[in-house]
């Protein structure tokens, strides 16, 4: 290397990095299957959602039978992730579905006793409010000074809603969501270990 010149054979780095997967399954043949357990499905209000949020938390909604394909689908996403992320292989733990509207919000929280979680936007009209997943070292990162947002120096990422999209994290990363200004807005959540 001469004076003045940086060699970049070794090139970036990304250590530590949080793998986050991202799926649009909208149109799924167990759609309207889903919908209809969740219409007629008995909801209770759920701790972590204050502000008038109802949940069925405590069931395991995906697996009804009629939703084996759905389960099927998620579980390849999930070993996917698996995959990418050198997990060892893991297996359907429990799942739910919550229901916001106009006002509502998510506390924040992490799912503990779990490997990966996700939610699946079996609902989302526009408006809705998206996840915001946190990032895990900003506590550590005391002094420094930023001039632009790069995925080194965010605080927190959201993941838009929209119907059909699946999103996978891991369960350990704090997540919450803003107040929601949609009327309805429906989310399968569910953990894996």
């Amino acid at each position: 290397m001469g004076k003045g010149k940086l060699d970049m054979s070794n090139g970036f780095k990304n250590i530590f990095s949080t793998l986050i997967l991202e799926f649009d399954i909208s149109g799924h043949p167990c759609e309207k299957n889903l919908k209809d357990i969740i219409q007629r499905a008995h909801t209770n209000d759920h701790a972590l959602m204050p502000a008038g949020g109802v949940s069925n938390f405590g069931g395991n909604i995906l697996t009804n039978p009629i939703l084996t394909s759905l389960k099927e689908t998620i579980d390849i996403a999930v070993n996917k992730y698996v995959e990418a992320s050198g997990l060892m292989p893991i297996s359907l733990y429990n799942s739910w579905f919550n229901v916001m509207g106009k006002g509502n919000f998510t506390k924040h929280h992490r799912h503990e006793k779990s490997v990966l979680s996700g939610a699946y936007y079996i609902e989302a009209e526009p408006n809705s409010v998206g996840l915001t997943l946190v990032n895990p070292t900003k506590i550590y990162k005391m002094n420094e000074l930023y001039d632009k947002i790069t995925d080194y120096t965010t605080n927190d990422y959201t993941s838009s809603a929209h119907p059909g999209k699946l999103i996978i994290f891991p369960s350990w990363l704090e997540h919450y969501t803003d107040v929601n200004d949609s009327d309805r807005r429906v989310v399968v959540s569910f953990n894996y270990n």
